[in-house]
């Protein structure tokens, strides 16, 4: 990454712990945005952990948002168990 260029790197887990620990304060909105307007956010551990509810509804209204203003890096280090075939969400965005 370029020395001039913002960023936030985070696991998935940290992603997600924020954004559910900022709901019960309510500051979800404020959180969410700072993730979502951060030039390139990177997360790593992507699709190690199982996402439930509302994680997973999180997760993709973050992706959704950055789609239309922002880089985005996802790693993982395997695919995630029991999840085949590309309709689901680990698939969908390595492609």
């Amino acid at each position: 990454m370029r020395a001039d260029y913002d960023g936030l790197f985070t696991t998935q887990s940290q992603l997600l712990a924020s954004l559910n620990a900022a709901r019960a304060i309510n500051a979800y909105e404020r959180r969410f945005h700072t993730f979502a307007r951060v030039p390139l956010l990177v997360i790593d551990d992507f699709g190690l952990k199982p996402q439930r509810a509302p994680q997973d509804e999180d997760f993709h209204d973050l992706v959704a948002e950055r789609c239309k203003q922002g880089a985005t890096s996802h790693n993982g280090r395997r695919r995630p168990q029991g999840r085949t075939g590309t309709s689901n969400t680990h698939d969908a965005w390595r492609d």
